[in-house]
């Protein structure tokens, strides 16, 4: 009786064993399974909040910082052309010989029938060739002072008045500031910024623009007189703007929307106030918190409410 009664136990005390262990590798099971995967996925950008530079651009004319004409100082026939056109020429430096004739010839100063060039520069092309008849009247060539070089652009009433009430841009000398930029036919920037040196005295009533003239530093005389190029300068600072990426911004019938991941991970669809372009970039002036996460992949799935997993733009 005794010993039945044991063996029972026993049995029972197995099967425990058996049922524990059972559950054991269960949770052990339970807890190595793979996480919950949350989909879908998103690309997300962080709301930036800076000061911004806004810019404008204008077409402006490259003109030398002086331009002197050459003249004969004597009437007489073109001997000799020295120098090569299109070439840099100091000051003083022989250009042209020039032959009075013979009526004159033993009381003329020898100087006179050597034109030199008035300052240091670019000479022209000449503008007559050898045995032409000249006179003191007669444009021989031009020699142009290309380092600095001047660029000549016209601007707004407005852009004119922003500037004397905001950041002084338009203004000539005084600030020591460079503030204006050059952008070239084929889209590179001068590597040397420049500066307002004139301001004309009156705004033309039939265009409404004011006429500027900026100085840019021309090393290696690589910029020309004649040249067209933009003149860009930062009108305004944006004061602690609100940036998202261009292409968060969804419009649909001329409103402007953008998709938020809130904090409790959920998609947000939000209305907002869009300002300028800066780049890639957009300023919003309502509607997103510096911060915030900004989806910026294909929302064609996705719903407001649904839980989505947002993955850094940058780390794709």
């Amino acid at each position: 009786m005794t010993r039945s009664t044991g063996s029972r136990v026993g049995v029972q005390h197995g099967a425990l064993v058996f049922l524990g262990s059972m559950l054991v590798i269960a949770a052990c099971h339970k807890t190595a399974a793979t996480p919950v995967v949350c989909i879908p996925r998103v690309r997300i950008v962080k709301v930036v909040q800076r000061d911004v530079p806004l810019y404008r651009e204008w077409i402006g004319t490259l003109d030398g910082f002086v331009n002197a004409e050459v003249k004969a100082q004597v009437a007489g026939y073109i001997r000799k052309q020295v120098y090569q056109e299109g070439t840099f020429v100091r000051q003083g430096e022989l250009l042209f010989l020039v032959d009075p004739g013979n009526h004159r010839d033993v009381r003329l100063n020898h100087q006179w029938t050597q034109v030199t060039s008035p300052i240091e520069g670019i000479a022209g092309v000449a503008q007559v060739r050898v045995s032409n008849l000249v006179n003191a009247s007669t444009l021989l060539t031009t020699v142009s002072q290309v380092d600095p070089i001047k660029v000549q652009f016209n601007i707004s009433e407005m852009e004119y008045v922003g500037s004397a009430n905001g950041n002084h841009w338009a203004e000539s000398g005084g600030s020591g500031l460079s503030p204006l930029e050059l952008i070239l036919q084929n889209g590179t920037v001068h590597p040397h910024r420049g500066a307002v040196i004139v301001v004309n005295h009156q705004i033309n009533s039939q265009t409404g623009t004011i006429a500027l003239t900026g100085s840019f530093p021309n090393p290696g005389e690589v910029l020309r007189p004649g040249q067209y190029a933009k003149v860009r300068a930062a009108v305004v600072i944006r004061q602690s703007a609100i940036l998202v990426p261009q292409r968060a911004v969804n419009e649909i019938q001329g409103s402007y929307q953008i998709a938020v991941v809130g904090a409790d991970g959920k998609l947000q669809i939000r209305s907002v106030a869009t300002g300028e372009q800066i780049g890639a970039w957009l300023i919003i002036t309502q509607g997103v918190r510096a911060g915030e996460k900004v989806i910026v992949s294909d929302l064609a799935r996705l719903a407001p409410g649904m839980a989505v997993c947002a993955v850094s733009a940058h780390e794709q």
